[in-house]
């Protein structure tokens, strides 16, 4: 009886011996991956102010509109210097985070400005992590928007769906704390365009339109909306109006 015993302490002792190690094993393991990315985050954040810099100036100087249509064609440097410089240019203070300060419409095409600065966001974000020392500001550019709380929400949560595997891919190399993935994606690039035509309110609200109020900034309500699926915008009109034509096809 107390050679069983024995034999059953000794066989307990292992298998906790051994599951002690791997956990030790495993433990370090997710330690030095996490000093790792902590050194590379500290090394990458020193150079994203300069490579900044860099890039706004060499942004052609031309006006916001100009800049925007740069984001779309061209190589990959000149369209993160042209998104660099929207950024820049638009949001207060170069902070994405500060995306509801926006207002205004680029006439005569009517295009939402605030749209324009959040595909500057999302281009820079796609073009940063391929260029030599781009993934701390690209980092840098995603904390700055995720810090609002509508931000976070709208445009990296519900990210255009080309962005979804970026943002993830951003937030894994730089060391971001937190569940980058998407809740859903939503609609694609570019997601600024002209208000063109007219849709009723309940349309918009039953096909889940962001609405924009007058200033063309994203609202819980106003007499714009933006559909973000089929990447077009509207304006909001009474179907009592007599002049009301009826759009959004």
């Amino acid at each position: 009886m107390i050679r069983f015993v024995f034999s059953v302490f000794v066989l307990f002792f292992m298998s906790m011996s051994s599951i002690s190690f791997s956990y030790e094993g495993d433990y370090g393991d997710r330690f030095d991956k996490m000093v790792e990315s902590m050194l590379f985050r500290n090394s990458a954040m020193e150079s994203a102010g300069p490579l900044r810099a860099r890039l706004v100036s060499e942004a052609p100087d031309m006006d916001e509109l100009g800049l925007w249509r740069m984001l779309w064609t061209g190589d990959e440097r000149s369209r993160c210097s042209a998104a660099m410089a929207i950024i820049d240019r638009v949001f207060p203070d170069g902070d994405p985070s500060r995306w509801e300060e926006v207002s205004g419409f680029v006439m005569p095409r009517e295009i939402p400005r605030v749209l324009m600065a959040l595909d500057g966001f999302y281009v820079a974000l796609t073009c940063l992590p391929h260029m030599e020392d781009g993934m701390g500001l690209a980092g840098l550019l995603l904390e700055s928007m995720a810090s609002s709380p509508r931000g976070r929400y709208l445009y990296i949560v519900n990210p255009p769906e080309e962005m979804a595997p970026v943002i993830e891919e951003i937030a894994f190399s730089i060391g971001l704390v937190g569940d980058w993935s998407p809740l859903r994606t939503w609609g694609h690039l570019p997601t600024a365009s002209p208000v063109r035509g007219y849709i009723s309110f309940d349309r918009a609200l039953s096909e889940e339109m962001q609405f924009l109020d007058n200033w063309g900034t994203p609202r819980s309500n106003g007499p714009y909306c933006w559909d973000r699926v089929k990447g077009k915008i509207y304006r909001i009109k009474d179907p009592d109006d007599p002049f009301w034509i009826i759009g959004g096809k």
